[in-house]
């Protein structure tokens, strides 16, 4: 059975979100952009670990979702977890903005399209980085030691595209 692509997981997250579609979109990103920057701090804080072998104990949490023990496969799974806050979280509470008070339609539809062809790119390097992890984790390992993680590249990557797309909100309040 082929495992499945960031692009498929990215596609199911969009079906799935049909069922709950959402009212307003703001609250959505920021609570987007607060789980990317958990995220974020989970990759420095394995970074941190490998860097300073023996300063953590077996077990121990390095994020809200990961341990010690389980890192390789968080990290292994962080690629599809960003297809799908895109396609779930961001790019739904993007469309639902129209909804919010002084937010333009137009401004939100060209919001929208932009943000879609920003989310085709890193479902991309999504997709590249899943496959570069399937050979090993030890690179990946390497580079957040370094502090130069590719992941950590997607993350930035997604929360940029949130926060360009609440800043239609901001912008629309008085």
């Amino acid at each position: 059975m082929p495992q499945m692509t960031c692009q498929d997981t990215f596609a199911e997250a969009q079906l799935r979100r049909r069922s709950f579609p959402l009212e307003a979109g703001a609250y959505k990103l920021r609570e987007a952009r607060h789980r990317l920057f958990r995220m974020m701090n989970t990759v420095d804080a394995i970074g941190d670990s490998l860097r300073k072998p023996g300063s953590v104990r077996s077990g121990s949490a390095l994020g809200p979702c990961c341990t010690t023990d389980d890192k390789a496969d968080w990290i292994k799974n962080l690629p599809k977890k960003v297809a799908e806050m895109l396609g779930y979280d961001i790019l739904p509470a993007t469309a639902a903005l129209a909804a919010e008070e002084g937010v333009a339609e137009t401004d939100v539809a060209a919001e929208l399209a932009n943000a879609q062809a920003r989310t085709d790119e890193l479902l991309m390097e999504c997709e590249a980085q899943r496959n570069r992890l399937k050979g090993g984790i030890k690179t990946e390992y390497a580079a957040m030691k370094s502090g130069h993680s590719e992941l950590y590249v997607l993350l930035v990557d997604a929360d940029c595209i949130a926060l360009r797309a609440l800043e239609l909100v901001e912008r629309g309040q008085p």
